[in-house]
């Protein structure tokens, strides 16, 4: 079920990813000033680094408008106005400012999000502005909410940063140092998870004097916790890093593990952070946390038995595992195999969560895109992935054909036209289907060249889905006479699609909808079978689509409770024949045996046209009468008494 939060927290996800080339920068300027200590390195560092929270906030901003339908600039200045305003704010809230992150991760996290909910509590009916094409329209019909919304949510936020800084300075927690340091591993790790930079959040809450204490004769808790603990980064960054290049089912993980890799050795790890992305990753939670703390447990049994001489105190944080306790300890082995087996305990940890994480992704990451493509607010489950997935080794090699397109089509250059189906025998038109074109870069339309792959890659329902929306759209927002029948082909997989189906039975029902089935193996399951009586009982009509070829089936006639049967055009490019002509008139006369209307399609001359003509056949479609056009021109469409001709 595609939720609000749903909406919010795949609009995040996006946004991480969005940021990562900006990540990229900030950790290779970050590696290269503590590498070569150059003071105009570590300037621009500095610099790049304070405006991440701008970057993230646009990136954050953008997916939230996209997701829910508002202008993208409007939340983006908005969110921004309201950032720069708190932050201004905060110099005289100093605890605050440090307490929540040296990035201000919080703010940039919430803004966004509560500024666009402002602005859509206070518009609900927001689409009234989405007629509205040129972007100094929106910015006037927005102006009011804007400034209210400003005002407002600056103020609370203030407020809250002024009472929630003086909490944290009051805060005192009385623990021994061992205590703390789970402690601030737990809580900065959590943290850290929901986006905010947890270390600074809980050293500023605190304070972190205990960690230059000794946890062992010679090694403080600083020392120990770089050489034992964060291997690679936050969660042990190095083991997550691994378990991505053992597990990773994804091409996208492994491209992000290829990425990180050079920093995460040496103990940087936004780029995963951000790049999977961990952030807000319910499958990752538990480990990004369990790692580090077992880690600790392993490590302190270790060290207590087997104490480690430490010869060298000012190695560098970025200094990457097994160099770093090389150099501390002159070459303890037992040191270093302790860091070797933490890392492969971590991996081992990590490997599980990891696969169910890029199992999930791969079997959705397709469909999601396309539906994101076509501008649908749905987020296919696993469940319903899965199914995705049911096609061999035939569309595993159809993978590359099937991204590109993929990435062909969107909202913008998918269309639905219309073909007649003609009543011959009242000499009258007011039933029609509804069929998918697409318009190439050049201006042309084209037929809908992609759908027996997309329909292989199973997004046969993501389509379906698509097409149902514009034809709501249509019918809800044009004069069109509403009598009109409107047929709309749905394939087996959207009969059987938990998730699809439904939504597509509560936009329609009420409208004159005639659902054309294509009769398949699939279409027998129990799922598909209730799912097809159902729709006959919110008052749907229902048709056979290309009844005399494939897997036309006489029971199937007998079970399912359909009102018209529609002849294939194959068998109507035969009905010349004399063979053809027999095929036809038999199946006519059963329809009207049965009490089926009877539709040929695929009329093209006027010699079909004849030989239909003179069956038991009511409807006549094809481009002998018309072919396919906008939705617009059916007000105006008159096939008698000069049909077409081609």
């Amino acid at each position: 079920m595609n939720t609000p939060s749903s909406l919010a927290l795949r609009a995040y996800s996006d946004a991480f990813i969005n940021v990562v080339p900006y990540v990229i920068i900030m950790a290779l300027l970050v590696l290269s000033s503590n590498i070569f200590e150059a003071p105009n390195l570590t300037l621009i560092s500095s610099a790049v680094g304070q405006f991440f929270p701008i970057v993230l906030l646009t990136a954050i901003a953008f997916q939230l408008a996209k997701r829910y339908k508002l202008p993208p600039f409007i939340i983006i200045l908005l969110s921004m106005a309201v950032f720069i305003g708190v932050e201004a704010a905060s110099q005289n809230a100093p605890n605050f400012k440090a307490g929540f992150s040296s990035q201000h991760t919080f703010l940039v996290l919430i803004i966004p999000f509560l500024a666009l909910k402002s602005l859509l509590f206070i518009h609900p009916n927001k689409q009234d502005y989405y007629e509205i094409s040129k972007e100094v329209s929106d910015s006037i019909a927005f102006l009011y909410p804007v400034l209210f919304v400003f005002v407002g949510l600056t103020a609370s936020l203030i407020l809250m940063q002024q009472g929630l800084g003086k909490l944290l300075t009051d805060i005192e927690i009385p623990l021994s140092d061992d205590l703390l340091l789970i402690t601030r591993l737990f809580i900065s790790h959590l943290l850290s998870f929901f986006g905010v930079h947890g270390v600074n959040v809980f050293d500023t809450a605190t304070g972190s004097e205990f960690l230059t204490r000794p946890i062992f004769e010679g090694l403080t808790y600083k020392q120990y916790y770089d050489l034992f603990v964060i291997l690679g980064g936050d969660g042990a960054g190095l083991s997550l890093l691994l378990a991505v290049f053992i597990a990773g089912k994804t091409a996208h993980s492994q491209r992000i593990a290829r990425l990180a890799t050079p920093f995460v050795l040496f103990n940087i790890n936004e780029i995963l952070i951000f790049g999977l992305p961990l952030i807000f990753n319910k499958y990752l939670l538990v480990p990004f946390i369990a790692v580090p703390l077992t880690n600790i447990a392993v490590s302190y049994v270790f060290l207590s038995y087997y104490p480690v001489e430490v010869i060298h105190t000012n190695i560098s944080w970025i200094t990457p595992i097994f160099v770093n306790s090389y150099l501390v300890t002159e070459g303890n082995l037992s040191i270093i195999a302790l860091q070797a087996f933490l890392l492969a305990m971590g991996t081992a940890i990590y490997i599980p969560f990891v696969k169910a994480y890029t199992t999930s992704q791969s079997v959705e990451l397709k469909g999601n895109v396309l539906a994101n493509n076509l501008d649908l607010d749905i987020h296919l489950t696993s469940q319903q992935g899965i199914r995705t997935h049911k096609v061999k080794h035939d569309f595993i090699n159809l993978n590359f054909e099937v991204d590109q397109i993929i990435n062909l089509i969107s909202n913008d250059n998918l269309r639905v036209y219309f073909q007649p189906k003609v009543d011959i025998k009242n000499k009258q038109c007011q039933h029609y289907e509804a069929l998918l074109r697409i318009q190439m870069p050049d201006g042309s339309i084209k037929g809908p060249f992609f759908l027996e792959k997309l329909e292989a890659a199973g997004h046969a329902s993501i389509i379906d889905l698509w097409v149902c929306k514009q034809v709501y759209s249509y019918i809800k927002h044009s004069d069109t006479d509403k009598a009109q029948v409107i047929s709309i082909n749905l394939h087996p997989d959207t009969l059987s699609d938990t998730e699809i189906f439904p939504k597509i039975v509560a936009l329609l029902s009420g409208l004159n909808i005639d659902f054309e089935i294509i009769e398949r193996d699939l279409l027998n399951t129990t799922l598909a079978m209730n799912n097809i009586k159902g729709l006959k009982q919110r008052h749907f009509t229902l048709s056979m689509d290309d009844f005399g070829t494939g897997f036309s089936s006489l029971k199937l006639l007998c079970s399912l409770p359909i009102d018209t049967l529609k002849i294939d055009k194959s068998l109507i490019d035969l009905i010349e024949t004399p063979k053809g002509f027999i095929a036809c008139k038999n199946i006519a006369d059963l329809c009207e045996d049965m009490g089926f209307d009877c539709v040929a399609e695929g009329v093209e001359t006027f010699g079909q046209y004849e030989k239909v003509a003179s069956l038991n056949i009511k409807y006549v479609q094809g481009f002998y009468f018309s072919k396919a056009f906008p939705y617009y021109k059916i007000s105006s469409y008159t096939p008698f008494p000069s049909p077409q001709t081609e």
